[in-house]
């Protein structure tokens, strides 16, 4: 039974396993990673088990219907070969799966978004920092999503291991090795290297080659964006404790002042402080904020970098990602030149990685040209962080003294004291 002081709505929840919480997500991005491979879309939403079992099903259904080879040979043209390959008594389960798969998607999305909204808005919210146990532990922190997108290119789920979301980092390692396996596709690459495409295009299978660009561009993306996501999360975590420290100041004379840059800081500082005997009601804190102006890029630099990071509009509450655009158009993109290069010098791989540059730059323009005004009006209604101020109120000059030597033992650059 719930207790009366818990909250009605949970945040988050944290295992050695990973970490899973509510925040608001695009509907329309889920429904395009299920339509991309089936359980991909309830990855990005969280729902890791419905997602596996989806993506089984497609995987499942796909062999033995033969639909990668019968999509394969349409693509070239040769529609009576690929009626031949086609087995009809599985590829009639198919659409079942597949629609279920991004419709489910879509509706999940919606109601996690009213959720989210509904768990934000509770006076009494729900954070876990930390998780220890024998297997493992779990910790909030902040990463750098673009380190989990780097080992996110070598290693299906790598970057998801860097996030420490090891269940699904899990699921995708295990797809991953599986799928090269069955499609030849280490051997494939080996021989593009060697410049030998035609001989590369000889030795894969198509009917598992097929779903490595989707796993793979989804597994780059999602890896990047959960890191986002968790780095949102700690920030929001680390806003709900200091809330809960925050007091009241008293008549006292004189007041010491020190700024710091980050939250971790600030948690060091009012630790500190109580340390030494300073009570709640004698620390004050804020944000250090100002409003954004619009940007108005002059020249094509800055127009590239969109306020400074290349294509990363991640960090934006308003629902715009350059990034989206960019692996869709590059999901398509390498999938078409895996088929067409199979027929082409290149060989599979080489047109597919022409095909995952060529349309993920095609993508990215496309979403840049579509959101160039209503990222930059998102912008100037955003407020920038610059840090926090920390009061402590003191009595008498000892206590200055003794809140002083607490702020420089937390690294605050102190401002200096008001009387």
């Amino acid at each position: 039974m719930q207790s009366p002081s818990e909250p009605r709505y949970r945040k988050m929840v944290m295992t050695p396993l990973g970490v899973n919480f509510v925040h608001t997500c695009n509907p329309w991005v889920a429904v395009w990673w299920s339509v991309a491979l089936p359980g991909l879309g309830h990855f990005y939403l969280g729902a890791h088990l419905k997602g596996f079992i989806l993506m089984s099903l497609e995987i499942i259904l796909n062999n033995l219907s033969h639909l990668n080879l019968a999509i394969y040979h349409s693509l070239l043209g040769d529609v009576a070969r690929a009626r031949e390959v086609l087995v009809m008594k599985w590829a009639f389960l198919y659409p079942a799966v597949y629609l279920l798969s991004f419709w489910d998607a879509y509706r999940l999305a919606v109601e996690l978004n009213w959720l989210a909204k509904l768990e934000a808005q509770q006076p009494q919210r729900h954070f876990n920092y930390q998780h220890l146990c024998i297997w493992g532990h779990g910790m909030l922190v902040k990463r750098s999503p673009w380190v989990a997108w780097f080992w996110s290119t070598f290693v299906f789920g790598a970057g998801h291991l860097y996030n420490s979301q090891l269940l699904k980092g899990a699921m995708l390692m295990g797809w991953q090795i599986a799928l090269i396996a069955l499609a030849s596709a280490s051997n494939a690459v080996y021989l593009t290297l060697l410049g030998q495409g035609r001989l590369a295009a000889e030795s894969v299978d198509y009917q598992w080659l097929l779903f490595l660009p989707s796993m793979y561009l989804f597994s780059m993306w999602d890896a990047y964006h959960d890191c986002v996501e968790q780095n949102k999360l700690a920030e929001e975590a680390q806003w709900d404790w200091l809330g809960r420290q925050r007091g009241r100041a008293g008549d006292s004379m004189r007041t010491v002042v020190g700024v710091v840059l980050t939250t971790k800081d600030l948690e060091l500082a009012l630790l500190a402080l109580q340390r030494r005997g300073f009570p709640a009601d004698a620390i004050r804190w804020g944000r250090l904020e100002r409003r954004r102006r619009p940007s108005r890029p002059d020249g094509l630099r800055e127009w590239l970098m969109l306020g400074g990071t290349l294509g990363d509009t991640f960090r934006r509450a308003d629902g715009i990602s350059l990034m989206d655009g960019a692996t869709a158009g590059a999901t398509i993109g390498s999938l078409a030149g895996v088929v067409y290069g199979s027929v082409l010098a290149p060989g599979p791989i080489g047109g597919g990685v022409a095909g995952l540059l060529g349309g993920g730059f095609v993508g990215w323009l496309c979403d840049r040209w579509i959101s160039r005004g209503r990222s930059r009006d998102a912008e100037a209604g955003q407020l920038q962080r610059l840090g926090c101020i920390i009061q402590v109120t003191c009595p008498d000059a000892d206590r200055v003294k003794e809140a002083k030597e607490a702020l420089e033992d937390a690294e605050v650059v102190l401002v200096g004291v008001m009387e």
